[in-house]
């Protein structure tokens, strides 16, 4: 699955769980939010990105839907390795991108909260792309360099396109069709 795919998937669960999220599972991501974003980001990255990451794999679980919960959780893999790459210098984007997500899901604006994602996530990937090219160049001394083999060894295994990735394309389309057909019914 490619990076693009994976983020649209996403995109297409945040907008379903954001139709179905109870104010349960509300609470609980602005929890997971506010604690990740009292984490110290320069001694410990590697356990600020892993609950970066939580919080995107919780939103799978607000769908209540099984595929969704399988996207989101891998979606959240792929999340911590992308944030692990960057390094600290994104606290502040990934910090603010989420408080802007919560605001969308509270207000029930499924697609604000969709572009939110997408947007988010396609900024990440190319911050990504920036440090990975600076560090092929040898002249160039790049804070948070030390991350970037890790990350890249961990990301490799999310280039391969599981034989599941149709079916769940499908699903979460017919998914999001249903849902936006019975909001327009009420």
């Amino acid at each position: 699955m490619t990076d693009e795919e994976l983020i649209l998937l996403l995109a297409d669960t945040v907008r379903i769980a954001c139709r179905r999220m109870t104010p349960g599972h509300l609470a609980a991501l602005s929890g997971s939010v506010a604690q990740a974003a009292l984490m110290p980001a320069k001694p410990d990255w590697e356990r600020k990105a892993a609950a970066y990451a939580t919080s995107v794999g919780m939103l799978g679980d607000a769908t209540g839907d099984p595929v969704l919960m399988r996207v989101a959780g891998h979606a959240a893999g792929w999340t911590y390795d992308v944030a692990f790459a960057v390094g600290p210098s994104a606290d502040g984007i990934i910090r603010n991108a989420h408080r802007r997500l919560l605001g969308y899901l509270r207000a029930g604006d499924a697609d604000a909260a969709g572009r939110e994602i997408e947007d988010h996530l396609r900024g990440l990937c190319f911050m990504r792309r920036l440090f990975r090219a600076a560090v092929a160049a040898p002249d160039e001394d790049l804070a948070g360099q030390e991350n970037l083999g890790r990350a890249s060894q961990n990301h490799m295994i999310y280039g391969i396109r599981p034989p599941t990735f149709k079916r769940q394309a499908q699903h979460v389309r017919t998914t999001a069709h249903t849902i936006e057909g019975r909001c327009r019914q009420t």
